[in-house]
């Protein structure tokens, strides 16, 4: 697998590729603008016409296809990045548990079990030592 700083390399040249391609379709778009706009007698008909119009250009057919294999593209790279960076987070939190049980081997500490690393543990080590201070509720 590819590394991190090469998936977000990546990810900002799709996003470059995609902001040029979208602007790349509404310039094609506005060209094919008339000058006095759309003909019809209310928005909705204008609308239809305009979208017929632009659903008829092989220039903005082409351009639309380019900008959703991007946006699809981009889409599975995030992915790719998320599912990197979960690992490394992971391989980051094994490597303080060991640090962890290192630490208290030196120091002639019972190793603790290591738990999921939540909210609840960090309360249950943290809430005697650190939350009371000269008898002061926090």
């Amino acid at each position: 697998m590819a590394t991190l700083s090469s998936l977000y390399q990546r990810r900002a040249e799709l996003t470059a590729v995609r902001r040029d391609l979208a602007q790349d379709l509404e310039f094609c778009k506005l060209g094919l603008t008339p000058a006095t706009g759309w003909d019809g007698k209310n928005q909705d008909a204008r609308d239809l016409i305009r979208d017929k119009t632009w659903q008829a250009n092989s220039s903005v057919q082409d351009i639309s296809m380019k900008v959703e294999a991007v946006e699809r593209d981009l889409a599975i790279l995030v992915g790719d990045i998320e599912a990197e960076e979960a690992e490394r987070r992971t391989s980051e939190w094994r490597i303080r548990a060991r640090y962890v049980t290192c630490l208290e081997t030196e120091m002639g500490i019972e190793p603790q079990p290591v738990g999921t690393g939540g909210d609840e543990i960090m309360d249950e080590t943290t809430a005697p030592s650190v939350m009371d201070v000269d008898g002061i509720d926090f």
